[in-house]
């Protein structure tokens, strides 16, 4: 009897997990967005340096022509009138630092995973974005809100943790084990150290 009242009870507190996760159900997509993708060549340090240097020389570039913008639609009509200088842009600054790859530009759906902007959530999902590919776009890339404009909220510290993360050696892992050190220290009879 106690075991059929317990699996009751296990079933019903399922039921209630479940019905309240449902009823929270999974987050709209924030309407009015277009994002900025650029994609690195490859994960190399030199060409993930690149990217932040075309990201820095578009942004520097290009940021006045969404100052007045009131909505997404027109930010995408604006940046799409632009994409050849766009592309020239970010071809320049490939070349000056010695690159010879090329580079495309396109406005497109991109799927993104969930971003924090302080108290703002973009959920993953698709959004609009205004892609960058240099070279083969094979590499980690750099992405932000671009309208509105969120793009430069904790950038810094995330592209420097991405070029320490490409940078840095682990140092080596030396493993030990307490059980083993005893046994070692006790002799005891059938233990060899591998």
């Amino acid at each position: 009897m106690l075991k059929r009242w317990m699996t009751v009870g296990l079933v019903v507190m399922v039921m209630i997990c479940c019905g309240f996760t449902a009823m929270r159900g999974t987050p709209e997509l924030v309407p009015g967005v277009l994002r900025l993708h650029i994609r690195a060549n490859s994960d190399s340090v030199e060409d993930q340096r690149i990217k932040l240097q075309v990201r820095d020389r578009l942004t520097s570039e290009f940021s006045h022509l969404l100052a007045q913008v009131q909505d997404a639609d027109q930010a995408e009509a604006v940046l799409q009138a632009q994409l050849p200088q766009i592309e020239q842009t970010a071809q320049e600054t490939l070349r000056a630092a010695g690159f010879d790859y090329g580079v495309h530009a396109d406005i497109a759906v991109q799927t993104f995973p969930e971003r924090r902007y302080g108290e703002i959530i973009y959920p993953a999902g698709d959004y609009r974005a205004l892609t960058l590919y240099l070279g083969t776009g094979g590499g980690h890339n750099w992405w932000c809100v671009m309208f509105p404009p969120l793009c430069f909220v904790d950038a810094q510290q995330q592209e420097e943790n991405q070029i320490l993360e490409l940078t840095e050696q682990a140092p080596p892992v030396t493993l030990k084990s307490h059980i083993a050190d005893w046994l070692r220290e006790w002799k005891w009879p059938g233990y060899t150290e591998s």
